[in-house]
C-alpha cells in the first residue's frame, strides 16, 4: 500500500504551521502529522470510518488536537485534509 498526500491537505498542513507563535511547537506538531501515513500504510483501516461518505471508504485519524482526514482506493492512500478539531470541517476534498 502507498499514500499521496492531496493539494489540501498540504495547504492545510502549511496553515497550521501559520498558527503557532513557536516555531518549535509547530515543527514539532507537523512531524506527528507528517509521520501518520507511514502507520496508515501498515494499518489502513486504523482510522475511524465515516460512514456520510460512503460506498467510499473515508476515515479520520486523531493526532493530538488534530485530525487527518484519509480515503482508501485500492492499495492508495489519499490523504485528503488536516484541520484543528475545534474546526468544523464536514466538507471532504
Amino acid at each position: 500500500m502507498k499514500y499521496i498526500w492531496l493539494p489540501q491537505a498540504q495547504d492545510d498542513l502549511h496553515e497550521l504551521t501559520k498558527g503557532f507563535e513557536n516555531p518549535e511547537t509547530a515543527r514539532r506538531i507537523i512531524v506527528r502529522l507528517a509521520s501518520v501515513p507511514d502507520m496508515l500504510v501498515t494499518f489502513p483501516r486504523i482510522g475511524t470510518a465515516l460512514l456520510g461518505f460512503a460506498p467510499r471508504d473515508v476515515r479520520r485519524f486523531i493526532v493530538d488536537d488534530y485530525e487527518i482526514r484519509y480515503e482508501i482506493r485500492d492499495d492508495l492512500i489519499m490523504i485528503t485534509n488536516v484541520f484543528h478539531t475545534r474546526q468544523d470541517r464536514y466538507s471532504f476534498h
